[in-house]
């Protein structure tokens, strides 16, 4: 059996050659910190946006806002969620719900 990555899928060969599809959860425990960061990241992307642009609309200084990006922080504040929620123009609670921020994935020992 051998498997190609196309866009997240594994695609799996079986004797027969017919290809099947298959979704694999890879389960990581992550800290809260690194899971916020990986969720700024997918929002800039989904929303076109710049790094600069959400640090001037939600007022979060540069250097906390790479501190998240880059795993340097050790926490994050609800105050500072609520700022760069606002950033991207959601509520707090819109942010939160990512599969990146789910308990079941996060690392909260």
């Amino acid at each position: 059996m051998y498997y190609k990555t196309n866009t997240g899928v594994h695609y799996f060969a079986c004797n027969y050659g017919k290809y099947f599809t298959v979704k694999l959860q890879i389960l990581i425990l992550m800290k809260i910190s690194q899971a916020v960061g990986l969720r700024i990241k997918e929002l800039l992307t989904q929303r076109k946006m710049t790094l600069s642009k959400l640090e001037k609309e939600s007022g979060v200084l540069h250097g906390t806002m790479s501190g998240i990006l880059y795993g340097r922080n050790k926490g994050v504040t609800l105050a500072v969620l609520i700022k760069i929620s606002k950033g991207f123009g959601m509520r707090y609670q819109e942010f939160l719900d990512s599969p990146f921020l789910d308990e079941k994935n996060l690392d909260i020992d």
